[in-house]
């Protein structure tokens, strides 16, 4: 029986079988046929979707410490070859790294000035032993032969010098797939927010004449849902987890200035009203996992919290004048200056992905060394409705330069929290700091994680998914000192 692994991969000229009544099939026949279809579905994968992993295959930790300096642990995912064969494992599998290495005959530095690269390859072998009832002519066949062929894969492992190959990352430029154009004539777009839970796009747009509209877009098809009146201006727009809470910051709101809070269930009818927060300065908001609100007022320098529950509640007694109960809330010290990125917009105020802590960009600290504060959030609500939370609960992280913006990235199989900060070194440069953050006994503190990098460019803002940095100029390698997956120091 031919061995499916045989199959020609890359470009070649396929050939399918035709049928015809009183034509002689003979395995040759079936045997061509899989190697159509599967030649075809692997040119497929090749061309269309490359080469790599294409969900999960993470390498974590063994649980038992005990295991560790022998063990990893392949989880369970998905990848494609060069040939364009799917690489599955269908469960959590245990390597034992020593055993390879012993087999493969690697040898190992004493000084452990090695990398250790794991490689995941597809691989079949033959299954269900079936006896051969009509051997072919040659009796090639033999008695038994294989009747299936199980399609697996094998774990093999590779050493190079420390830092001569460079580990696999995602690309790093940037793609944008266009869509559609939300075409908005003659007006100025303010704020936007996305609510994933529902679906849709929240756009804040100013006119030439000067009145403040929310349109909400359906996120599926583009279309134009409700448009709102919301005042004067709206500086900043965010959404509850569940989509039920539209919360916009803006002038002129029903007469006042501050927080309007909008029930989704209500912005479909004619004129919604929404009750409004009084906070007579521009601000910055940001939603917690939990549904917490945490609002930035810029020209005090002051941060309120108001926790979901407190927001319904007040919602339901009718949204009664000084707001919410249970506020909290404490001050940076000083104000946001008039020319800095988060008066423009720019991410510098961050929940963390666990919910537990507030990460924010003090920009205009006097001192060098207090430029990021980060808030232990249970302990901030556990205490009076207000005050000052005190300097127990407050993380200082010395920058390259002045911050532009930041980012939270979490690693929860390992429970590491990594903030990023987009920095101004000067006026043509722009940096990018990583720190590691750190918990001993309740006492947070963040220490610097790898070089850091430098670019000339004059940096704008900055999201993280692998790591997206906007900002205006030419990209340098940034390089963090992260080692290759499963490097080994012995």
């Amino acid at each position: 029986m031919s061995d499916l692994s045989c199959i020609s991969c890359g470009l070649r000229t396929f050939r399918r079988n035709t049928y015809f009544n009183g034509k002689l099939l003979t395995e040759r026949n079936f045997t061509d046929e899989q190697k159509y279809l599967v030649g075809k579905d692997r040119l497929h994968n090749t061309l269309l979707h490359g080469t790599g992993t294409v969900c999960g295959l993470s390498v974590a930790s063994h649980p038992n410490e005990d295991c560790r300096r022998r063990y990893l642990v392949l989880e369970p995912g998905l990848a494609l070859d060069c040939c364009g064969r799917e690489i599955v494992v269908p469960q959590p599998t245990v390597i034992d790294v020593l055993t390879l290495i012993a087999e493969q005959g690697l040898t190992l530095d004493p000084e452990g000035d090695q990398d250790l690269f794991i490689r995941l390859c597809h691989d079949e072998c033959g299954d269900e032993r079936v006896p051969v009832i009509l051997p072919d002519c040659s009796c090639a066949d033999g008695d038994t032969a294989w009747n299936r062929i199980r399609e697996s894969f094998r774990v093999s492992l590779a050493l190079t010098r420390a830092g001569e190959r460079p580990p696999v990352r995602p690309p790093s430029e940037a793609r944008l797939d266009w869509v559609q154009t939300l075409v908005l004539q003659g007006q100025e777009v303010t704020a936007t927010a996305f609510d994933e839970e529902m679906g849709q796009i929240y756009v804040a747009t100013l006119s030439e004449e000067g009145g403040a509209r929310m349109l909400v877009y359906d996120a599926r098809t583009h279309d134009l849902i409700t448009s709102i009146e919301t005042g004067t201006r709206v500086s900043d727009i965010a959404v509850s987890p569940r989509g039920d809470l539209i919360y916009v910051a803006g002038e002129g709101i029903e007469g006042a200035n501050g927080l309007a809070v909008y029930r989704e269930v209500d912005i479909r009818g004619a004129d919604p009203v929404a009750p409004v927060i009084e906070i007579d300065e521009p601000m910055r908001l940001t939603v917690a996992g939990d549904g917490t609100v945490f609002v930035l007022a810029l020209d005090s320098g002051e941060v309120l919290a108001w926790q979901e529950a407190s927001i319904q509640d007040w919602l339901t007694d009718g949204a009664p004048a000084g707001g919410p109960a249970n506020r909290r809330r404490f001050a940076l010290g000083n104000a946001v200056g008039a020319d800095t990125p988060m008066r423009r917009g720019a991410n510098a105020m961050k929940v963390s992905p666990d919910g537990r802590l507030l990460f924010l960009l003090d920009v205009d600290a006097d001192d060098a060394d207090l430029r990021v504060r980060i808030v232990d959030l249970p302990r901030l609500f556990s205490g009076a409705a207000a005050g000052e939370p005190g300097d127990e609960i407050t993380v200082d992280m010395a920058l390259s330069g002045d911050p532009v913006a930041l980012a939270i990235a979490f690693d929860a199989e390992r429970g590491i929290m990594y903030p990023f900060v987009l920095t101004r070194i000067d006026a043509e440069t722009a940096g990018l700091d990583r720190f590691q953050l750190s918990n001993d006994a309740g006492i947070f503190s963040a220490g610097r994680n790898g070089r850091g990098g430098a670019w000339p460019a004059s940096p704008l803002d900055r999201a993280r998914r692998e790591m997206g940095l906007l900002s205006r100029g030419r990209r340098r390698g940034a390089r963090f000192g992260r080692q290759p997956l499963g490097r080994c120091d012995r």
